[in-house]
């Protein structure tokens, strides 16, 4: 009986050992993917202007809108489908223009990597004043009298002759 239990007790050793050999390889581990996500940082600001910078992380996709500080801010989904596409892979200095002077806009970007969706956090910006505009002066232009031309009445020459007083001593 004692030797029964031994072979028993040997059988099921030797099963473990067969069965730890037969376990998983070692692998390395599978690279993560980067957490899908996106930033946005305040640039150059003109009259008519906005500038920023974008840095997506993990996207095969990326877009942005500009809007008017008091409008709503749009789901991610619908700034995928409507916004401004920019480079998706790399570092990107953006510009809207065509903006008004002295306004404040939000910005805010989106991207997209299969069916996940990310955004930035709303950035603030507000345009420059509008520079005054530069506006000849309607003033009559007022020429030196330092030499008179006149033309005779009936030209000797098939050209006019023009006379001419030497210009007066300026101090």
């Amino acid at each position: 009986m004692k030797l029964r239990k031994l072979f028993y007790l040997a059988t099921v050793m030797a099963s473990f050992a067969f069965l730890a050999a037969c376990g998983e390889k070692d692998e390395p581990a599978p690279v993560p993917t980067p957490e899908l996500s996106v930033t946005v940082e305040a640039g150059e600001a003109t009259a008519t202007t906005l500038s920023f910078t974008v840095t997506p992380v993990g996207a095969e996709a990326c877009a942005y809108v500009c809007l008017a500080a008091d409008e709503k801010i749009p789901a991610a989904d619908y700034i995928m489908k409507t916004g401004k596409l920019i480079a998706a892979d790399k570092k990107s200095d953006v510009t809207a223009e065509n903006l008004l002077p002295s306004a404040e806009y939000s910005i805010v970007v989106a991207v997209k990597k299969g069916d996940d969706l990310a955004a930035s956090n709303v950035l603030k910006m507000k345009t420059l004043a509008a520079e005054e505009d530069y506006r000849p002066s309607t003033a009559p232009l007022m020429l030196p009298a330092t030499a008179t031309t006149i033309w005779s009445s009936r030209p000797r020459s098939p050209m006019p002759t023009a006379i001419s007083r030497p210009p007066a001593t300026l101090c």
